[in-house]
């Protein structure tokens, strides 16, 4: 039996509320999601990438459900506007490294934010964010 501290537990949550998410289900999934960023973040940190893509997942979630505020602060935590920090999977003995702002798994966060600004009248930032991004993406992408 798996505990709730398990990461294949912790796995399941994150994909069952981003399934419900994905299902049209955005208010249930917000809650799974909540409770799977709490626990990720009890077992993993902040910083493990598991916890991250969770971060995304919840915000936007919350983008949905017109909740721009908190959507925002969980975006800015999974890294979109400064380097995202993994420690390993679990954060402890695991080698650290960084995904910097042109890395192609940042630069989607950066694009969820910039609309979020936008829902949130933050047009000049909303504008900012998504001119940089474009660079970003051509530098990347080509």
């Amino acid at each position: 039996m798996l505990s709730v501290k398990d990461k294949n537990t912790l796995n399941i949550l994150n994909e069952i509320g981003w399934s419900m998410f994905l299902a049209g289900d955005a208010e249930g999934a917000e809650l799974v999601l909540q409770e799977g960023m709490q626990k990720r973040v009890e077992v993993l940190t902040e910083c493990a990438g598991l916890t991250q893509h969770t971060f995304q997942n919840l915000a936007a979630c919350l983008t949905k459900l017109h909740i721009y505020k908190e959507a925002e602060e969980l975006y800015k935590k999974a890294g979109s506007e400064h380097v995202w920090r993994y420690i390993g999977e679990y954060t402890t003995g695991g080698e650290e490294f960084q995904l910097g702002d042109d890395h192609p798994d940042t630069l989607p966060t950066a694009v969820n934010l910039a609309r979020v600004y936008f829902k949130l009248n933050r047009r000049e930032d909303a504008a900012s964010l998504a001119r940089r991004t474009r660079v970003r993406f051509e530098r990347v992408f080509g």
